[in-house]
């Protein structure tokens, strides 16, 4: 039932009307095969094109990525329980990147070409791009209405580019991989904005906020924390301080501590919002490099909803030996 011409394709393929799947041991995966390669024969019939690689992929991913319950299909949902999606293991391979210190940069996303066969790394980055863009509040509409240019066979990387504030994406992109988990992602809470300043007031209920507070490399800060808000977990709501709740634990810190973390002038470039540093109530800190200091509350992005509350924080320059 191949074509004579058939590419040696791993897990499915898609030409015109046809597709075709490798089969899987997992119904769901099976399910996300047919749909990937089905939206790659749609896009090429019905839209006259698939547009540049990792626009292809990644929307193909993104609607790929679905739930079927009681005969209802939704396609493009943000992945919640892992048992839900048993073989995909995309947010596994984007974990594990940003844990080993190898997280991609968009510009590397969009460099992804798919004229041979891609790495399911390829596929876990373009899906992450796809979903922020999809799902951020600042980008979701241009990017749905982007496909409607692919027949006028208009730059798709330009058109999202100009229509997203790209720059401010960065920043999002550098904070969604570092937090990407199952479960979900409050892309409008976790929007990095800029916090109140002199004194700084930090908001328990939002991802990173920046501060006007630029970070020299090598010099010493001391960093100081003081305020009473809640922070709410499995339906408990706990009184909480800079120095986090104990019995609680996100990412191997104390649920609520303050945590921060410096973001550098290169847009590509990951830095420490990976791995922020644990403040807490006080903290003496000597970056390795320069920065802009972000600040939040140590807590999942879906958490940060039914948080209620703001801490108060100070930053002095330590005088260096």
């Amino acid at each position: 039932l191949l074509p004579q011409d058939n590419p040696n394709f791993v897990n499915g393929y898609s030409r015109g009307y046809e597709l075709w799947l490798v089969e899987q041991p997992s119904d769901y995966y099976r399910r996300h095969l047919m749909l990937h390669e089905g939206t790659h024969a749609f896009m090429q019939t019905q839209l006259g094109g698939c547009g540049p690689p990792w626009y292809m992929e990644g929307v193909a991913e993104l609607l790929g990525t679905h739930a079927w319950r009681d005969g209802r299909l939704r396609m493009g949902v943000f992945p919640g329980s892992r048992d839900d999606f048993p073989m995909w293991g995309r947010i596994k391979l984007v974990r594990d990147a940003v844990a080993r210190g190898e997280a991609w940069s968009i510009d590397r996303v969009l460099a992804v070409d798919n004229s041979r066969e891609l790495s399911t790394e390829s596929y876990a980055w373009t899906w992450a791009l796809a979903a922020m863009l999809h799902h951020n509040p600042k980008s979701s509409e241009k990017f749905r209405n982007v496909s409607k240019e692919i027949r006028r066979q208009s730059d798709i990387t330009g058109l999202v580019k100009r229509g997203a504030n790209w720059e401010s994406l960065y920043g999002q992109w550098q904070a969604f991989v570092s937090e990407l988990d199952y479960g979900g992602y409050d892309f409008a809470r976790m929007e990095i904005v800029n916090a109140d300043e002199s004194p700084i007031v930090i908001d328990a209920d939002r991802g990173w906020q920046s501060t006007d507070q630029w970070l020299a490399k090598g010099h010493t800060y001391r960093i100081t924390a003081s305020g009473r808000y809640e922070i709410a977990s499995g339906g408990e709501k706990w009184p909480c301080e800079p120095g986090g709740i104990t019995i609680e634990y996100h990412n191997g810190k104390p649920l609520g501590m303050l945590l921060a973390a410096a973001a550098q002038r290169d847009i590509n470039e990951l830095g420490s919002l990976a791995q922020p540093t644990a403040i807490g109530l006080e903290s003496t800190i000597t970056p390795d490099r320069d920065g802009l200091l972000l600040l939040r509350v140590n807590e999942a992005p879906m958490g940060l909803a039914d948080n209620r509350g703001e801490l108060t924080v100070r930053v002095e320059e330590v005088d260096r030996k």
